[in-house]
């Protein structure tokens, strides 16, 4: 993964931000001390929602526009995003009420467009380019795979509750970890008839499988040699 660093954030009409807010960060650690209810988790999500977007929710109560738009009619819905990934400065700016974004590079003294257009959240037909281009720089296309490893919210992810998305990269299957489980017990199915014994199925199956099978032909071969070795224990015997 590519060594990133988030060097300023600036949102206007964004949560409890009416006005524009600034958060400039150094490189490593950085520490932001603040009272309750004073917006630290608004950056947070406004870092989030700068990257991927404010879905088009009414719920106030859910993560989108609804949620996140302030209230006292700022005369902008916008962000921005300076960064660095390995060497190489970026901006992202996004407005979210048109939900219109360009991705920059800083090249020769300027920034240069790489992407630009629209690119809603959670969209039908998604930005292709935009999330291609995402994904090549920080190497995560959603912000529920951004937010449960990349840049932890509360609460933080318990080890049984992971979110399906990061299952699906632990698992390295592309339909979810589900499908690898399935794979795996009907692999299990097929090497023997004992799955319950193995925690894996409510019963056992009825047929013996492979190691079953296997098991059998040792004993029938040890069978077969102890009496070879008696017949050969015997011989001298009857040769007298």
């Amino acid at each position: 993964m590519a060594r990133v660093w988030w060097r300023r954030l600036v949102l206007r009409g964004f949560g409890c931000y009416r006005e524009e807010k600034t958060l400039t960060l150094g490189e490593g650690l950085n520490v932001y001390v603040a009272a309750n209810e004073e917006g630290k988790s608004t950056l947070v999500m406004g870092l989030v929602a700068v990257l991927y977007g404010l879905p088009g929710s009414s719920d106030p109560g859910v993560f989108g526009k609804a949620r996140y738009q302030n209230w006292d009619g700022p005369r902008e819905f916008s962000g921005e995003l300076e960064f660095r990934v390995d060497n190489r400065d970026y901006r992202l700016q996004r407005d979210f009420a048109s939900d219109r974004v360009v991705l920059a590079r800083w090249e020769e003294g300027a920034w240069r467009e790489l992407v630009g257009g629209e690119h809603r959240a959670r969209a039908r037909r998604p930005n292709i380019s935009y999330t291609e281009a995402l994904r090549k720089l920080i190497g995560l296309e959603t912000p529920a795979l951004f937010t449960a490893t990349f840049c932890l919210t509360q609460p933080l992810p318990r080890g049984d509750s992971l979110e399906e998305e990061v299952l699906r990269l632990l698992s390295g299957a592309a339909r979810g970890y589900r499908a690898a489980l399935g794979n795996l017990e009907n692999s299990l199915k097929e090497l023997t008839r004992y799955t319950r014994e193995l925690g894996v199925t409510a019963g056992n199956l009825r047929a013996d499988r492979r190691l079953e099978l296997l098991k059998a032909e040792i004993s029938s071969l040890e069978e077969n040699i102890d009496r070879a070795r008696r017949s050969l224990d015997a011989f001298p015997a009857i040769q007298e």
